[in-house]
């Protein structure tokens, strides 16, 4: 008889699916969250599955393989069709170039990504594919993987994302901290200035004082004076102190309760709270917010522990990408 064996993720992540569970309980109209468990849903299944499938080396290539391919496919389907798709303008030059693209490509846009979820769903799988490329001993294979680095990097640009562009040169940066001291140097200089950029907007009490900051005044404006971030975080701390330990509820409910508690508007107003840990405790309470740190804390603490890690490709191309995230996750949660 087989042996169950669990890891380290498992609690957490049982203790956010059934904090999920409830906040589709607490929710003023639960149908609104019932794509977000069953999304939930599926992503426990995959986790389930994988993390006892792709033990060895070679199972991991072909799993992280097929996630790299449908990355590619979706960065692929997102450059062509952008310029076919009426998104709200960003970025003028990038706008220019979808355009560009689609007077050439055929139309066939048979779905609408939200372009922040896409960079979020291919911020991880650019450093997987710089992994496999790095590992790849056929010639053939390593020029496949690094295509699919440019394909995926391509719809990460087209995303016009800054969060996400922010989150893949953070997790970057210190990956390449590992192999090559300057980058380490690097790293502690950009800790430097995130620390003196947060202090200034304290002491200053405006967040439109990040435009008067040099150089990174214009990307710091653009990731958090629109909508004004600290704002946004004060009323969602707000809805909090009313709800602490249920939250508002799962799902698509944010806008309703923001617009009428918070803002005393009648019509909906910002679809979620642009930092990913006030989006989970609004949705799933205390109890996910809680499960939510135990495992990234879990999952952090297994990787920096293992021996392997500082000369396992695989093990840092996965810790870059799930740092890709956190980092695009305190500017935006979607």
């Amino acid at each position: 008889m087989k042996r169950i064996h669990f890891t380290p993720f498992d609690l957490p992540l049982a203790l956010f699916w059934l904090s999920a569970l409830a906040g589709l309980w607490v929710a003023y109209d639960s149908s609104l969250g019932q794509r977000t468990l069953l999304a939930l849903s599926g992503m426990l299944l995959l986790y389930l599955f994988l993390s006892r499938a792709a033990l060895a080396e070679k199972r991991w290539d072909t799993f992280a393989s097929l996630l790299v391919a449908l990355c590619a496919l979706v960065g692929f389907y997102f450059v062509t069709q952008a310029g076919h798709i009426a998104y709200e303008e960003k970025i003028g030059l990038l706008d220019r170039i979808t355009q560009w693209i689609a007077s050439i490509v055929p139309a066939f846009p048979f779905w609408r990504p939200v372009p922040n979820s896409l960079a979020t769903f291919l911020e991880g799988g650019i450093f997987l594919a710089v992994g496999l490329a790095l590992l790849a001993k056929s010639p053939k294979y390593r020029l496949a993987a690094w295509i699919a680095v440019a394909v995926i990097a391509a719809g990460l640009l087209f995303s016009a994302s800054r969060g996400a562009w922010l989150g893949v040169l953070g997790a970057g940066l210190l990956w390449a901290a590992i192999h090559w001291k300057p980058a380490r140097w690097l790293a502690l200089l950009a800790v430097v200035a995130l620390l003196g950029t947060i202090a200034f907007v304290l002491i200053r009490g405006d967040i439109n004082a990040l435009a008067e900051i040099p150089v990174i005044g214009r990307l710091a404006g653009a990731l958090f004076m629109r909508p004004d971030r600290l704002e946004v975080y004060n009323h969602s701390l707000a809805l909090l102190a009313e709800q602490p330990f249920t939250g508002i509820g799962l799902g698509d409910v944010f806008s309703n309760v923001y617009a009428r508690y918070e803002l005393a508007l009648a019509v909906p107003f910002l679809g979620y709270s642009h930092n990913l840990l006030l989006e989970i405790w609004l949705q799933q309470g205390l109890a996910g917010a809680a499960a939510f740190i135990w495992l990234v804390a879990a999952l952090f603490t297994s990787l920096l522990r293992s021996p392997a890690f500082k000369s396992d490709l695989r093990l840092q191309a996965a810790a870059a990408g799930l740092t890709a995230t956190l980092l695009h996750g305190l500017t935006d949660a979607r």
